[in-house]
């Protein structure tokens, strides 16, 4: 299987509270699906909160279906189908939710604000699916921390 394509930090936007917002540099869909890296183990955590993450997909002309992986659902980064934690470690049980489908949408925009750990997968990384990428572009914002 094909590797997902790292959606880098430097393409994740940072909101401050009471400021305008410029949009962070939009990234395009590919066809083996995205991944946000929260946890580096050599660094330590990159996005330091993931359930204050927000993602933005802009979609085309084609009518296009986005997934948000649930913990061990997928693909991982590189390419090998995942296997689910749960329900041996309650750490991820917000995955038994599952995935976070949207419906097909044509020249839209859709929108999805982490409430949870719900989609951070076992390798510290969450993973975006699209049923085609034509025209798709994603942009990603992290929240503050003290925003109410």
């Amino acid at each position: 299987m094909t590797a997902r394509t790292a959606f880098l930090a430097a393409n994740i936007g940072a909101i401050t509270k009471d400021s305008w917002t410029a949009y962070p540099t939009p990234v395009a869909a590919v066809a083996a699906g995205m991944y946000i890296q929260c946890v580096n183990s050599s660094t330590g955590q990159t996005i330091q909160n993931p359930a204050k993450l927000m993602i933005v997909a802009v979609i085309g002309s084609t009518a296009t279906t986005v997934t948000l992986r649930a913990s061990g659902n997928g693909n991982n980064a590189a390419g090998v189908a995942q296997v689910s934690p749960v329900p041996s470690s309650t750490i991820f049980a917000q995955s038994t939710l599952g995935d976070l489908v949207s419906a097909s949408t044509t020249s839209g925009t859709i929108a999805v604000e982490f409430s949870t750990d719900r989609f951070l997968q076992p390798d510290g990384n969450i993973y975006l699916d699209f049923s085609q990428v034509t025209g798709v572009t994603v942009y990603a914002w992290q929240r503050p921390f003290n925003a109410v």
